[in-house]
């Protein structure tokens, strides 16, 4: 085991240690800011793993007891606001049912404002929640709040607002976790020619499924749909996003990679199923060096999964 295996080792395992406090029911918030931040990282990596499912049962029922019955007080530090909000947005990320009642507050709120408006109820919160609040309402919302932030950017392009304010209602979108949705979403950054009222999707496409799209704040949500999606148009990805004619699937591929899809044997298959299929569009010189790339990041994953991610799901036995 090398030195990063031990710190990854001693990460989870210190999680799980402070695990004690929560079984009594206590509450400090100096173990829970412990047991998310050296847990929630290595448990994250279970994303697309068969046994997640368990992984998310233990973070649940384990932490959120904590962060539904503390809240910060009126007279409370700006510390303790912070904290708070901390603890809530990590949990978040498990779509808890606490989580998703609080997004669908703010969602029935927000549709109570001007249409015109670009104010918002998550205005009123802790601005680093604001990211994870958005993508709770996307995720929680289905079609009604996916229609309903898409119409406020557009609403925001009429408005004359800067394109990079506007883009930003664009974001959450990338959160929607029903799949028909997720794919209206993917096409219309494919779109070859935008209507104008939809100006600026065009040009942000690629960049955006990278950095929005491909991490998401939620651990479920569209980056879940993503492969198939890729698998699916893989023509017309190439077409909009590939560049000096190389092939944009690959490093696309590598992006879901670093973010854990993939972590076993069978979901690399998948991957190497894809690539054959298409083995001629792949022979560029870039895509020489990413897709040999993807398959060593796959490996680490799965050497990962099958070693200390074995030692993790053993470990969590005692306490599900």
């Amino acid at each position: 085991m090398n030195f990063n295996d031990i710190a990854e080792y001693s990460n989870y395992q210190t999680g799980l240690n402070v695990f004690k406090v929560f079984k009594q029911k206590v509450f400090t918030i100096a173990p829970t800011i412990t047991f998310l931040s050296k847990s929630f990282p290595t448990f994250e990596k279970f994303i697309s793993h068969p046994q997640f499912p368990k992984v998310k049962e233990f973070l649940l029922n384990n932490a959120t007891y904590h962060s539904d019955t503390w809240v910060p007080l009126k007279n409370s530090t700006f510390e303790d606001v912070a904290t708070w909000a901390y603890v809530f947005e990590t949990l978040c990320r498990l779509s808890p049912q606490s989580c998703k009642e609080k997004a669908d507050q703010l969602f029935s709120e927000w549709k109570s404002y001007p249409k015109t408006s670009s104010a918002s109820p998550l205005d009123n919160l802790y601005k680093e929640s604001r990211p994870i609040w958005q993508c709770a309402i996307v995720a929680n919302g289905g079609q009604e709040a996916y229609d309903f932030i898409l119409a406020k950017y557009r609403q925001s392009i009429k408005n004359g607002e800067s394109l990079d304010s506007a883009r930003e209602y664009l974001i959450p979108l990338a959160c929607a976790e029903d799949k028909v949705v997720f794919e209206k979403f993917l096409k219309l950054i494919l779109t070859t020619e935008s209507p104008p009222d939809v100006e600026g999707i065009e040009g942000y496409n690629r960049r955006f499924i990278e950095s929005h799209v491909l991490e998401t704040p939620l651990a479920s949500g569209g980056r879940n749909f993503m492969f198939e999606f890729i698998s699916k148009n893989f023509d017309a990805i190439d077409k909009q996003l590939g560049y000096n004619g190389e092939s944009a699937v690959p490093a696309m591929v590598s992006s879901l990679t670093r973010s854990w899809q993939f972590t076993t044997r069978e979901q690399k298959k998948e991957i190497q199923r894809l690539f054959k299929l298409h083995e001629k569009k792949l022979k560029r010189p870039n895509n020489a060096i990413i897709v040999p790339r993807v398959y060593q990041e796959l490996d680490k994953n799965i050497e990962w999964m099958e070693n200390q991610g074995k030692d993790v799901l053993i470990s969590l036995q005692q306490f599900i």
